[in-house]
């Protein structure tokens, strides 16, 4: 009995010493302090991103993580109502156990669930923090030490809706549904793919930023497709001036994809290069303004037979275009008007003039009889009808003389009595 009262002891024994381990564990989760780890949190993400950041409340997991639930980073106080603020409300941090111990906190994975906020450039027009742009002399690879590079994250996002701001150019697009995967490190970051929706469109971003190159660069891809227009995308003046106007309200669907690249510097938009290509199909004529400058949304065309008043027809527009010396360059923009085809050459810069110009010589063979023969009329330029100025002021040429309309009386300056006779002309063959 004795023997059987030893060997149960043992048992016992190796249980508690089994136990002890895991026993120690739960209390060292359950009562270690926390609040340290989140104040180191929130310094970590306001020296990343340049803007205030709070963590409401911590709390360790037994499998070695960390929930962060209520995450906060901006806005700049003196700038609230176009700041980016972005609120997380629940973060999963994959961490190494004794790094917690230690002091420190080696993350291995994050995922980010239920992101909701907006993003707007700073006062100075940046995109970016602060601290990610500087002057190329101000890096070198030594910047970048090999223990930064040793931790990188790789972080999920797992639903939410992001707001993107640009007051400057009157843009406000709301992406839904957001799901992608990044790595991030202290001076790197690299988001493979970010989709999400727009107004029942779709959205695909990839992008990186590394400051570890001999010349810090960034580089990225976006693509809409089949995305409604509307007044929140004014911004796209910038590539088609037919969309230009503080009073632009066009109708339609659009696929755009656009690659760029530049340096990490303060002065980032002179570095700017990419390429895109643009896709309006199908483009309601009323709403733009420059239709409505023209006096051409009371005028009637003919189109396979039947009279149609032009504010009820339909564009198509096509447009690849480069971006390199702080400059769109457009040197191929088609605007198909049903049968015709009209093709505009040109460019937009970031300061917001512009010049473009539709050249007769490319389209007067594809034009109908009469409409040739009135052309001939004209006598016009190679350049016959340009468009330039800035993107709230547009100014229309005919054949170098600026015009503006209303209605069926088109009002020049300084032209010829000819010339008004033959825009008479113009408008008796449209209305007929």
């Amino acid at each position: 009995m004795r023997a059987i009262g030893r060997i149960e002891l043992r048992r016992k024994h190796l249980y508690w010493a089994a136990l002890a381990p895991f026993v120690l564990w739960v209390l060292a989760v359950e009562t270690m302090p926390t609040r340290w780890l989140a104040r180191r949190l929130e310094a970590s993400l306001e020296r990343i991103t340049g803007l205030p950041a709070r963590v409401d409340s911590l709390r360790l997991t037994l499998a070695g993580g960390v929930v962060l639930n209520g995450v906060h980073v901006g806005p700049v106080p003196e700038a609230v109502g176009n700041s980016t603020k972005v609120d997380v409300r629940k973060v999963v941090i994959n961490a190494q156990w004794m790094s917690i111990f230690c002091g420190r906190l080696a993350m291995t994975e994050v995922d980010l669930i239920g992101v909701e906020g907006t993003l707007a450039p700073t006062p100075e027009g940046s995109w970016l923090p602060k601290r990610w742009l500087k002057a190329s002399d101000d890096f070198s690879t030594a910047s970048v030490s090999k223990a930064d590079r040793a931790w990188l994250v790789d972080v999920e996002i797992r639903g939410g809706e992001i707001e993107i701001l640009d007051p400057e150019h009157s843009t406000r697009i709301r992406v839904t549904n957001l799901m992608g995967v990044a790595e991030a490190g202290e001076d790197f970051f690299r988001m493979s793919q970010l989709t999400g929706r727009v107004d029942g469109g779709h959205l695909v971003l990839a992008m990186s930023a590394d400051r570890a190159q001999e010349i810090p660069i960034f580089d990225g891809h976006m693509a809409l497709k089949d995305v409604p227009l509307g007044s929140q995308f004014d911004v796209l003046g910038m590539v088609c001036p037919l969309l230009a106007g503080p009073d632009a309200m066009p109708r339609g669907r659009m696929n755009l994809e656009v690659y760029l690249q530049g340096r990490l510097e303060s002065n980032w938009q002179d570095s700017l290069k990419g390429r895109g290509a643009l896709k309006l199909d199908p483009l309601a004529v009323e709403g733009l303004p420059l239709v409505r400058r023209l006096g051409l949304d009371a005028l009637v065309a003919e189109v396979g037979g039947n009279e149609h008043k032009l504010e009820d027809l339909t564009f198509r527009i096509t447009n690849p275009f480069t971006i390199q010396q702080r400059r769109v360059v457009s040197p191929a923009l088609i605007v198909d008007v049903g049968p015709v085809p009209l093709k505009f050459e040109g460019w937009t810069d970031f300061d917001g003039r512009l010049d473009y110009a539709i050249r007769t010589d490319a389209i007067r063979d594809q034009l109908p009889r009469g409409v040739r023969g009135l052309i001939d009329d004209l006598k016009p330029q190679d350049e016959a009808l340009a468009i330039r100025g800035r993107l709230d002021e547009l100014t229309i040429l005919v054949n170098d003389q600026p015009v503006t309309t209303e209605r069926f009386r088109i009002r020049k300056t300084d032209l010829r009595n000819e010339v008004e006779q033959i825009s008479r002309r113009l408008s008796e063959r449209f209305s007929r």
